[in-house]
């Protein structure tokens, strides 16, 4: 068989391999998780929650955007199912002067016992088609962002 067609030939088996595989049900069992997540009783304007498995847990670690309080992990179908650790993530911009120089700088305005010292908690049982699970944080009123603050860098051209 000639070169090229021999490589055609080999392109084609690893497409048909790899297209097999991405279309089987070898992976983990997953399920859609959705929620809200409100601070003092007010929707999360934007913020990101992660599941990571415990240490009892093969499951991987799933993510997604919080947008006006809600989130949806869907991603390859959900988390897998298991046990997680939540973290919740929320930021604020504030300015700071150095030398004369503006700096904009991204804080964490979530307490770590809701991110890096999170006991919030989540079960994705097995059989589900979808899990529901909302989040009420109580966080400082100083701490909280000013309006508009959506945690991202203003554009310097505005």
């Amino acid at each position: 068989m000639p070169l090229p067609e021999r490589c055609v030939s080999v392109l084609l088996t690893a497409v048909a391999c790899f297209a097999a595989g991405c279309n089987s049900n070898s992976g983990p069992e997953r399920s859609v998780v959705t929620g809200q997540v409100k601070v003092n009783g007010a929707p999360l304007v934007a913020g990101v929650v992660k599941l990571y498995p415990t240490e009892n847990s093969t499951a991987p670690m799933s993510a997604a955007d919080i947008v006006d309080g809600k989130f949806v992990v869907n991603n390859l179908g959900g988390a897998a199912v298991g046990k997680y650790r939540v973290e919740i993530n929320a930021y604020k911009m504030e300015t700071s002067k150095v030398a004369g120089e503006v700096y904009e700088n991204r804080i964490q305005y979530l307490p770590a016992e809701y991110n890096k010292k999170s006991t919030l908690t989540l079960e994705v049982p097995s059989g589900e088609q979808g899990v529901t699970k909302d989040f009420e944080l109580t966080v400082d009123p100083k701490l909280l962002p000013r309006e508009g603050d959506t945690g991202r860098p203003r554009d310097p051209a505005k």
